[in-house]
């Protein structure tokens, strides 16, 4: 299996553009898998100056609903007109085309959700919207909504979710993860984490009855977290210890503190047995 980072906050390449977002390709076998858009049609650019032909993609997964991991979907949708290809299956929790926004007050800072409705991106989409655990591929699950209940983290708010009537607080339920099952134990690729990172990979190691956890790869939502959950997010890792962590995006400088730690940029590339 090959993952190569399409989008992502810091480029190895100056031919690359930076964006503070994330777009992952998982090659393995025949499937092709992007998790995540990144923030913009930069993830097109990049693709072409990394020679990836994102028409021959076998599916989409989106961590979640945020601009920056599902902005991109314009750009890849018209890329797919153009081609003239089959709707392509997305993947992504029911919640995660929403409208959601950052407010001050009645005043709205900025569109926190995807570009698209769901109804938009039919024509280029066979969307599959799942909040309960789903297998794919053989080795593959999209965990769906993930439970917050053991850890302090993933309890707040970001945001505020739109409907026609009213806003509320955005706990961003959609957050979710995806798992790829191998003979050294799980692989778990994840957008942003609002869910808690440490739910997540509780979560995969349940859902998929394996204990061990080969590598953890996407943003850990570490930025702007304070000291002690930097530590305990630290502690949580010496104790599990996986091969090899791979925390970017959103995890900010936080990511030096975590053991068996990995940089990785737009334009990295990943290779696993």
């Amino acid at each position: 299996m090959r993952v190569t980072v399409l989008a992502e906050n810091h480029s190895l390449r100056p031919d690359l553009i930076a964006e503070p977002g994330l777009a992952l390709l998982i090659e393995d076998g025949e499937e092709r898998i992007l998790f995540d858009t990144g923030r913009s049609d930069a993830l097109l650019y990049n693709a072409s100056q990394l020679g990836v032909d994102l028409a021959t993609l076998s599916r989409v997964v989106l961590s979640h609903g945020h601009y920056d991991h599902s902005g991109g979907l314009p750009a890849l949708s018209r890329l797919l007109r153009e081609r003239a290809a089959p709707p392509l299956p997305l993947l992504a929790h029911p919640e995660a085309f929403r409208a959601r926004e950052a407010r001050l007050g009645p005043i709205t800072l900025r569109k926190l959700g995807a570009p698209l409705a769901a109804s938009e991106l039919e024509t280029s989409f066979e969307l599959q919207l799942h909040a309960q655990p789903h297998a794919f591929a053989n080795r593959y699950v999209f965990l769906g909504q993930i439970p917050r209940l053991r850890h302090a983290e993933g309890r707040g708010a970001l945001g505020r979710l739109i409907d026609a009537r009213d806003h509320r607080p955005d706990p961003v339920a959609d957050d979710s993860a995806l798992v790829r099952r191998g003979e050294q134990g799980l692989i778990i690729f994840s957008g942003c984490a609002h869910s808690g990172i440490r739910h997540i990979v509780d979560y995969a190691r349940e859902v998929c009855a394996e204990p061990r956890v080969h590598a953890v790869i996407g943003g850990f939502h570490l930025r702007s977290a304070n000291p002690w959950r930097v530590w305990r997010t630290r502690r949580y890792f010496q104790q599990l210890a996986p091969d090899r962590l791979f925390a970017c995006h959103c995890t900010g400088y936080a990511r030096h503190a975590l053991a068996r730690q990995h940089s990785i940029a737009a334009g990295s590339q990943l290779s696993f047995d």
